[in-house]
């Protein structure tokens, strides 16, 4: 069984009217978008080997927030172990990165000041980063 009818009222009214403002101003909408769009503002190329810890330095004071954060793998790079939560990342214990070209994005500042890197026993692993406020 359906249902038909039609919805009025001073709230829905202007409700749609906002939303067709929105929608006509389509191009001032997405200048404004690109102009609040995240700002990348750390970069970091480097490797870490064995049992070498890899955190997030610029997040662990709380002096700055992070909305996001990007590493990029390079082709050479081996396999190793993420965590995001209070725990830190294990030789065999973690997300598991695999080996070669690959990206992970994090989300958050808990998140991305949680977050522990580190190469498998035995592995290099060869990264990019770059953080966003």
């Amino acid at each position: 069984m359906a249902l038909t009818g039609e919805l009025s009222g001073p709230f829905l009214e202007n409700t749609l009217r906002l939303l067709q403002e929105l929608l006509s101003q389509d191009l001032e909408f997405r200048e404004k978008r690109a102009v609040n769009a995240p700002l990348a503002v750390y970069y970091d190329q480097t490797t870490i080997t064995g049992a070498v810890q890899y955190r997030i330095e610029q997040a662990q004071s709380n002096a700055e927030y992070f909305t996001e954060m990007l590493i990029v793998f390079d082709q050479t790079s081996g396999l190793g172990r993420y965590m995001l939560t209070s725990e830190r990342a294990q030789p065999a214990r973690g997300f598991p990165i695999a080996s070669g070209a690959s990206f992970l994005r994090v989300v958050g500042q808990q998140n991305i000041k949680n977050f522990t890197l580190i190469a498998q026993a035995g592995e290099t692993l060869v990264f990019s980063r770059v953080l966003f406020k």
